[in-house]
């Protein structure tokens, strides 16, 4: 009798300590996914942005792009160029160099470090305020005027003007970018003309030149 009491205690025994195992593993799973939902919660927020913020429609026809799409992409690739500060440069033209042709990004990538090095050094940022915009085939013309500053101290605003031109390849690719010499007050159009003039008469002096016995 003695034995089966003592057989039914075990059981009853075994019985709990078979369920305080699982509750105690089922606590212990709890935790875990409270630790992960924890770290997930603590972790910042991922924001996903394609450049730019397309309001309106835009076509592609083979390696054809609507000039407002250029238009809008030459914005983007200014602001990251030009706009900066010693903090955030680095970022910013790493988002350019991710769309400049393979053959001219060392080129440009070695310009920029450079550039990015004499920012930091000097504490330098600017500010670049597009003033016009003109689209010539697959040329992207930008003015505006440019901040420069110095530790927060303004040196300088200047107008200044800068031309991308561009490239469909599956996706739109960066084939040029520089500086345009001479940008004045009167904008684009106006250099444009004064840029016409000037190769029109080169041409006539060499004609002259060519002529001559």
């Amino acid at each position: 009798m003695k034995e089966q009491k003592q057989i039914g205690l075990l059981a009853r025994l075994n019985e709990r300590m078979s369920l305080w195992m699982l509750m105690a593993f089922g606590q212990l799973v709890v935790i875990v996914l409270l630790i992960f939902l924890c770290i997930g919660v603590n972790q910042p927020p991922k924001t996903i942005v394609t450049p730019p913020d397309m309001r309106r429609s835009f076509w592609i026809e083979g390696e054809k792009m609507d000039p407002s799409y250029m238009a809008d992409m030459a914005k983007y690739f200014a602001s990251d160029l030009l706009t900066y500060s010693p903090d955030n440069a680095a970022g910013n033209f790493e988002n350019v160099l991710k769309y400049v042709d393979p053959s001219l990004n060392n080129a440009l990538r070695r310009q920029l470090m450079t550039d990015l090095e004499d920012i930091r050094s000097k504490s330098r940022s600017s500010v670049f305020w597009i003033k016009q915009i003109k689209v010539e085939k697959d040329t992207v013309y930008v003015m505006g005027i440019k901040r420069d500053m110095m530790s927060g101290a303004v040196i300088a605003d200047s107008i200044k003007g800068y031309k991308f031109r561009f490239v469909m390849k599956n996706r739109l690719v960066v084939t040029g970018f520089e500086e345009i010499k001479g940008m004045m007050q009167g904008g684009i159009e106006e250099w444009m003309r004064l840029e016409q003039g000037a190769s029109a008469t080169e041409q006539s002096n060499e004609a002259v030149e060519g002529s001559k016995p």
